[in-house]
């Protein structure tokens, strides 16, 4: 956890250890973004955006491909809860707070669509139809 002009961000373990498997030069990207949100979040660069979901919910820019998905813990207090490619963030996960736990949740919609596909019988001609 780090605090500098009034903004704490903090990094959750999970996030921590997928930032791990990211490619190096993401891992840099990320060491500018942490710097340039903590100095000011708002920095039309990092163009932050709020979610679908939960109004706690937002994702910011860390590069052209990568984007910071980030849980607003209180006005100047942020977690980063994952990291991902921007593709994933904005086109095939929904967002929501579990109310019980009080943690991030997130679905995978392609995975959903694709065990809908699968459960749903092939479109062929009826049963005892015959063709000509």
């Amino acid at each position: 956890m780090t605090k500098t002009g009034g903004v704490t961000l903090r990094l959750l373990d999970k996030a921590d250890k997928e930032i791990l498997r990211l490619p190096r030069t993401v891992k840099g990207a990320l060491f500018d973004f942490q710097h340039k949100f903590k100095d000011n979040p708002r920095t039309p660069g990092l163009k932050l955006k709020q979610l679908k979901g939960d109004s706690r919910i937002w994702s910011a820019r860390i590069n052209d491909e990568y984007r910071a998905l980030l849980l607003r813990l209180a006005e100047d207090d942020w977690l980063i809860v994952s990291v991902k490619h921007r593709k994933e963030v904005y086109d095939r996960l929904a967002y929501g707070i579990n109310h019980v736990t009080g943690g991030i949740e997130y679905v995978d919609l392609q995975v959903v669509e694709d065990s809908i596909l699968r459960r749903i019988p092939p479109q062929g001609p009826p049963p005892g139809a015959t063709r000509s």
